[in-house]
């Protein structure tokens, strides 16, 4: 048997360091003064960073022998004679399709054990074993108690999982841990890859998403996208639901790209869509829940992005030291960024004030395309920070509150 390197730690599948220091390594030197009573070096931060690192990942002899263990581990996983198979994989299968996985149960030993617990993962619904003809019913949590296992008898674990929405390889584990001082946990490996009955497509590429890119409140923006069933068969878009009020939608068979792929009537269809005018500042879309004639649906998530289209100037307001008992007056500048914009200024307040003071605000000009407000500072405020947010509000139910934050100290 080889030796193990000196460095190995068998019992860790990580090496930690601490950066600024000298890290945990093997050496006399770094071994002589304990962890915990290692000094930070004048000027170097006291924040220190724990990194990990995977023993197999390293090169030389100690991630060669970090990989050589976990193929012997996996070599007797494999192997051992508790439950077979170890792995299940169900290929494809439709998103929200419940799938049991059966993996054949024995004592292998010639004395009785005990099954100690089960744990699964959270894609696991339930777990059901079997000895010889009694069920066991294994909550969520893991055994109330342990499981008999007569030596020789057999029996059957049973691992239910659900195909979640989502599109995919999926994995679920399973650990059962025994009496068996030779084989005292086995992991079980579920996995699956989800599909949907409907292929959304853009460009020949199948997408759950579509991104409409920056827009302004007069922008529009037109886009489409293909659906296609999965078991070429007809099917019926009936409705569609979560598009915003700016979204204009309509979906018709794609004939001619049913006849280019040798498709059925009705198993193709194209999806046109159409954004804007009159969006709201800011919004980003969202997403688009298609019903058809069948059980199953298919969706995709449009976004984009609606620029103010009014600017500040400045974004942050900064009085810098204002002395006490002579306040204080700053502007803040605003402005149409697109020269069409027209935009009525109806009232200004304050939000978040601390402390509680009687600062005031007003627009002292405006023209439909710029405004002027000024915010002041009055001279009885007392010393000490004052801060808050100057909301300006607009008379077009389009344009949200414009909000600019503010910072003074009063000395």
């Amino acid at each position: 048997m080889k030796p193990e390197p000196a460095c190995s730690l068998a019992a860790f599948a990580t090496v930690i360091a601490i950066s600024g220091l000298s890290g945990v390594s093997c050496s006399e030197k770094a071994m002589a003064e304990p962890l915990h009573r290692r000094t930070i070096p004048a000027g170097q931060s006291k924040i220190r960073t724990i990194r990990a690192v995977e023993l197999k990942s390293l090169p030389g002899k100690v991630g060669q022998w970090a990989r050589e263990r976990e193929l012997l581990h996996e070599q007797d996983r494999r192997k051992q004679g508790w439950l077979q198979p170890v792995d299940k994989d169900f290929g494809e299968q439709p998103v929200n399709t419940k799938l049991v996985g059966k993996f054949e149960l024995r004592n292998p030993t010639d004395r009785d054990q005990r099954i100690t617990n089960i744990m699964s993962s959270c894609a696991c619904q339930g777990i059901v074993v079997w000895i010889g003809d009694k069920e066991h019913v294994i909550p969520k949590g893991g055994l109330p108690k342990p499981i008999l296992v007569p030596k020789g008898a057999t029996g059957r674990l049973e691992a239910r999982i659900l195909v979640p929405d989502r599109q995919g390889r999926i994995y679920t584990e399973v650990r059962v841990d025994t009496s068996d001082p030779d084989v005292s946990s086995i992991r079980l490996s579920l996995s699956t890859i989800g599909v949907r009955e409907f292929i959304v497509e853009h460009d020949g590429q199948a997408r759950t998403s579509l991104d409409l890119g920056l827009l302004s409140i007069r922008s529009t923006r037109e886009f489409e996208f293909t659906v296609k069933s999965r078991d070429k068969k007809p099917f019926v878009v009936e409705r569609w639901n979560g598009a915003p009020d700016a979204f204009k939608i309509e979906a018709k068979k794609a004939s001619h790209l049913e006849a280019a792929e040798g498709r059925p009537d009705g198993s193709v269809w194209k999806v046109r869509g159409k954004v804007g005018p009159g969006l709201t500042e800011r919004s980003v879309g969202g997403l688009i829940h298609f019903d058809t004639d069948r059980k199953d649906t298919f969706e995709i998530n449009v976004y984009m992005l609606v620029k103010p289209s009014i600017s500040a100037s400045p974004s942050f307001l900064s009085y810098g030291i204002v002395p006490k008992g002579k306040g204080g007056t700053r502007d803040i500048h605003l402005a149409a960024v697109d020269p069409a914009d027209r935009f009525e200024v109806t009232g200004v307040d304050f939000l978040d004030l601390r402390p509680k003071t009687t600062v005031t605000a007003e627009c002292v000009s405006q023209d439909g395309r710029s405004a002027s407000i000024r915010v002041t500072i009055p001279a009885d405020v007392p010393k000490g920070r004052l801060s808050g947010k100057v909301r300006v509000r607009f008379a077009s139910d389009k344009l949200p509150p414009k909000v600019v934050a503010f910072l003074a100290i009063v000395r």
